[in-house]
């Protein structure tokens, strides 16, 4: 028996921690006693501001209060579900590997730097490569699912998988600013950008983490590390 603290890049990851990997871990006696968006500041009014950090320094002061926070809990482990794309600056190592062209070295490398920058046994980091939507690359049907009614949806269907057909391998699609998964799914579907959480999570749901983890080979390596 393990618990796990999950500190997530924003809300679509958040809803697929406790929709989605929640449930499973639970069949494995795995508990999640905690899923935050990392805090990004506060308002006016005090309030705090979560969701897509911009400054590494952000997830660091995040994770290490976190930390000191449950310092006392025995079996209690700390990981992380942020982009690879449009990282946090200040990332440690980020400019050693910006240039790096083996994407799964350059992922793993950055994990090992966040690591060793928190310094803390029960810290297991993790990056997706590219960004959350890579998942939903792993069966494109199931967009018939969610966007039901709208027009001419096989053959957007056909054109988002002619758009990556160049891509053996969904967790190398590119994350360029034009080119990242997010981007190409908005090309064909504009109201992915404003649905997105919604979206996300009904699409993983019938997508199903299985085929999740067959088609994407890094996030299921960090599946496995939860589960040992």
């Amino acid at each position: 028996m393990s618990d796990w603290y999950f500190i997530v890049e924003g809300q679509t990851e958040e809803e697929f921690v406790k929709e989605i990997l929640r449930p499973y871990l639970e069949t494995q006696q795995i508990v999640i006693q905690g899923v935050e968006q990392v805090i990004t500041g506060k308002s006016r009014t005090g309030k705090y501001c979560k969701g897509g950090g911009k400054n590494y320094e952000l997830y660091k002061n995040h994770l290490i209060n976190r930390m000191k926070q449950f310092k006392n809990r025995e079996n209690l482990y700390f990981t992380t579900m942020i982009d690879l794309y449009a990282l946090p600056k200040r990332f440690p190592n980020s400019d050693i590997y910006k240039n790096e062209t083996d994407k799964y070295k350059k992922v793993e490398a950055l994990e090992s730097a966040f690591k060793n920058d928190i310094n803390q046994d029960n810290f297991l980091p993790y990056i997706q490569l590219h960004e959350f939507e890579t998942l939903l690359f792993s069966d494109l049907d199931k967009f018939k699912e969610y966007y039901i009614d709208e027009e001419n949806i096989d053959q957007k269907i056909s054109a988002l998988k002619n758009d990556v057909k160049e891509y053996d391998n969904i967790e190398l699609i590119n994350d360029s600013e034009n080119t990242a998964p997010s981007k190409r799914i908005e090309k064909f579907f504009n109201r992915y950008c404003r649905e997105k959480p919604t979206a996300g999570l009904y699409l993983s749901l019938e997508i199903g983490l299985d085929k999740m983890r067959e088609k994407c080979q890094h996030f299921n390596e960090w599946i496995e590390k939860l589960l040992s």
